[in-house]
């Protein structure tokens, strides 16, 4: 027996050649994933550490999804400036001016609902605790787990489930540990 596997195109050719073949469909996503496991021209596999690490990951971005709703690109601006042309535009200058964050998923950029008041305007105090943090470098879903995740300076409430109500402790919250993380 033997295993080929083959573009979409060529498993038609080879089916009508040789008999006996059996296809077996190859999911995009599981490609997707092969494909980021074997990183360049060094065909290296992860360790069983990596990626139990990945699945950790993939786990705590998961959870956090599912308990903080999220915007579009468009939404946010929808909030503040229903009428407006330019609403992917908002989104996208409040993240570059670092008023706000967003997070990639499968390409599409999603955007924390927590951060906006009830007119769809950025919370000052985003902004603020962005910038704390800015010197530890983190990625933007390092970020979003930061805001999702009980911190001692909150009573071991997350951030962004006290952030409306207690704007000057979450902000206090991100220079600590930019403070002691950053050592």
């Amino acid at each position: 027996m033997r295993l080929l596997v083959v573009p979409e195109d060529v498993a038609e050719r080879v089916k009508r050649t040789e008999p006996g073949v059996i296809e077996v469909p190859v999911d995009a996503q599981m490609e997707d994933l092969v494909a980021r496991l074997m990183p360049g021209a060094v065909p290296r596999v992860p360790g069983a550490d990596w990626t139990e690490q990945a699945r950790r990951n993939a786990h705590l971005r998961t959870g956090f999804l599912a308990k903080f709703p999220v915007l579009r690109a468009t939404e946010p601006a929808d909030l503040s400036e229903p009428e407006s042309r330019g609403r992917r535009a908002a989104a996208s200058h409040w993240a570059s001016a670092r008023r706000i964050f967003g997070v990639d998923l499968s390409g599409q950029v999603l955007y924390p609902e927590f951060q906006f008041d009830e007119a769809g305007q950025p919370r000052a105090a985003v902004a603020e605790a962005l910038e704390a943090l800015r010197p530890l470098r983190l990625s933007d879903w390092a970020l979003a787990l930061w805001w999702g995740t009980g911190s001692e300076a909150l009573g071991w409430r997350a951030p962004a489930e006290v952030l409306a109500e207690e704007p000057e402790g979450v902000v206090a919250a991100a220079r600590l540990d930019a403070s002691s993380l950053g050592r």
